[in-house]
């Protein structure tokens, strides 16, 4: 191992502690902190109402009649209640893979890790909302329907998550600290290294 590393470019090298610090993030985020109970009391629960409360926003905007309880919907068109469980927050999934890439790229400024951050849960948030009502509203002929519609959309929200994830690697490691990571050299003003002989 150690005689390959010298092989490898410095940026090369960079990257791949990246990604190996933004997957071990992600593990602990998804094992450790996820099933915190004071995580879900003081965060996820708080959250999840909150969404409940947009949700009924939404909904009552486009005609539906909807009765709320902290997180649990009564839509007069759906013959069946829905609760909002932790996983229907958006905070578990795509939002985690998001956290963990911003988390631990070697971002410029912590200025901008903190706009990204901000960016992304806003993102991801809104999109999760739209999905979820989505979701309710073709979901009308029954609870069968509901379910087809939410497994399939659950899929959506790792989706967003990873595009948002894919932007903030491009925005936020143009210029790192120290080595460049995803950019190619213009080769323009910069000085080459000795290669010891190697091409």
């Amino acid at each position: 191992m150690k005689r390959l590393l010298p092989r490898m470019k410095e940026n090369d090298v960079l990257a791949l502690k990246w990604l190996v610090k933004a997957v071990l993030l992600f593990l602990f985020l998804d094992h450790v902190i996820w099933d915190w109970p004071l995580f879900h009391e003081q965060i996820v629960g708080p959250y999840a109402r909150f969404v409940t409360w947009g949700l009924e926003k939404i909904l009552d905007l486009f005609g539906y009649e909807v009765t709320r309880d902290r997180v649990l919907l009564y839509v007069a068109e759906l013959p069946y209640r829905v609760r909002i469980s932790s996983r229907c927050t958006g905070l578990h999934g795509g939002f985690g893979i998001y956290l963990a890439v911003v988390l631990t790229l070697p971002a410029s400024s912590l200025r901008a890790r903190a706009a990204w951050l901000v960016l992304g849960f806003v993102t991801i948030s809104a999109f999760n909302l739209a999905r979820i009502a989505a979701v309710l509203a073709l979901s009308t002929a029954g609870r069968e329907t509901f379910q087809s519609y939410h497994d399939l959309s659950m899929d959506l929200n790792m989706l967003v998550g990873g595009l948002m994830a894919l932007l903030a690697v491009r925005s936020l490691a143009l210029a790192p600290r120290g080595i460049r990571v995803f950019r190619r050299s213009s080769g323009e003003g910069e000085a080459s290294e000795p290669s010891n002989g190697s091409p």
